[in-house]
């Protein structure tokens, strides 16, 4: 049976992204033992079907109820010995982690490292994250499947109001000093900006860097952000981080209460659901229309 003709939004999606214009046959996958040391890289490795080839998880990946895979440390602990145990063919992470490559080296292991922070790079590395293991094909349908729903978001929220943002991953504990602002390449700019947000470091090179108040005062954002994800915060704690502000009545988004305080544990993992990201920030932003709306006279 011949395969079905790509569409013109197929080809151009290939096009830039350097994809094959045709969809790979149908494969068995190879077999593989995989230790996946970051949330993102677990979701996507899941989400092509090859749930069985995955032998250990970081301690911060999320398991569907019932699966028990063993731990095998985070980023900054990674369990080695525990990782030299299960004998895995290839071990994934998220950037560079020297030490675990230097393992990996000793002990004649497969260490790979997975590069995402842009919608671009999540589909790439999809695509090699399926080359990888002998899924190509479940990994082209998963690109195809999330471009598509980016492409119907966009389209549903065009209209929408846009707020200047600020959105913040870190600060000094009780004060707005060392704060950790979101730059323009970051994937979570590219999902405030498909909200119809716009960040107001959005031309700032680095995808994450050290703002000071005096760039945030000029640049007056409507809404601050802070992303404190996985974080169980109480009431009160989250009204404390709004309270940090209240010297700084001359931000638009402190006069008139626009601080969301998100601890929402999927806001810093740039894997297949990066969309829900951008559903967040439209949700926010809606409710601050229409908290808008409620005031015109």
């Amino acid at each position: 049976m011949s395969q079905p003709r790509p569409s013109v939004a197929t080809w151009a999606l290939c096009l830039a992204l350097g994809f094959a214009l045709t969809l790979p046959a149908a494969e068995e996958p190879v077999p593989s033992r995989i230790v996946s040391l970051s949330p993102n890289i677990t979701e996507i490795l899941f989400a092509i079907g090859v749930t069985n080839s995955v032998v250990g998880v970081s301690d911060y990946c999320e398991l569907p109820q019932g699966l028990d895979i063993p731990r095998c440390g985070g980023v900054l602990n990674p369990s080695l010995e525990r990782i030299l145990a299960l004998q895995p063919t290839n071990i994934l992470m998220l950037g560079r982690m020297d030490k675990v490559h230097s393992f990996a080296d000793q002990n004649k292991l497969q260490a790979t490292s997975i590069m995402i922070d842009s919608t671009h790079e999540l589909y790439k590395e999809i695509q090699h994250i399926g080359n990888l293991v002998g899924i190509q094909r479940n990994a082209w349908h998963l690109v195809q499947r999330l471009e598509g729903d980016k492409q119907i978001f966009s389209k549903k929220h065009e209209r929408a109001a846009k707020y200047r943002a600020l959105v913040l991953v870190g600060r000094e504990a009780g004060s707005t000093r060392k704060m950790m602002a979101v730059g323009g390449p970051s994937f979570i700019s590219e999902m405030l900006t498909l909200a119809h947000g716009e960040n107001i470091f959005g031309d700032q090179a680095k995808p994450y860097f050290e703002a000071s108040l005096e760039s945030i005062v000029a640049l007056q954002p409507e809404v601050i952000f802070e992303i404190r994800d996985g974080e169980k915060l109480g009431a009160g704690e989250m009204q404390k981080l709004k309270d940090d502000w209240k010297e700084q009545s001359t931000i638009p988004a402190v006069k008139y209460g626009r601080i969301v305080v998100a601890t929402n544990d999927f806001l810093s993992i740039p894997g297949p659901r990066m969309l829900n990201i951008a559903e967040y920030f439209a949700d926010e932003l809606q409710k601050l229309d229409a908290g808008a709306a409620e005031r015109k006279p």
